[in-house]
C-alpha cells in the first residue's frame, strides 16, 4: 500500500521564494486550520521558517482563520489585511 501526498512545506517555500523575487518585502500567509491541521503544521513551519530570514519589521503575522473565501470580502481577512498591509499573500 503506497500513499502520495503533496510536499506542503516545499509548496509553502516556493510560494515565499516566488513572493520575494518579485519583490514582496511584507509576505503574510493566510492559513486556514483544516490545512494546518492536514499538513500536522508542515506549512506553518515552513512559513515560519522563511521569516525568520526577514526583517522583524516586515514580518506579517499568520493568520489562521477558517475564511468562507466565496464571502467578497471576508471580515478576519480585511482586518489582517488592513493592520498589516502585506504585499503579497500565500494563502
Amino acid at each position: 500500500h503506497h500513499t502520495v501526498l503533496p510536499d506542503y512545506a516545499e509548496n509553502v517555500r516556493t510560494a515565499f521564494e516566488k513572493l520575494v523575487e518579485r519583490g514582496c518585502e511584507r509576505i503574510g500567509f493566510h492559513l486556514p486550520g483544516y490545512l494546518d491541521h492536514l499538513s500536522d503544521r508542515a506549512m506553518r513551519a515552513a512559513f515560519l521558517a522563511c521569516q525568520s530570514f526577514v526583517p522583524t519589521t516586515r514580518q506579517v503575522p499568520l493568520l489562521t482563520a477558517d475564511i468562507n473565501l466565496g464571502v467578497r470580502k471576508p471580515a478576519p481577512f480585511e482586518a489582517w489585511y488592513r493592520r498589516h498591509r502585506p504585499d503579497g499573500v500565500i494563502c
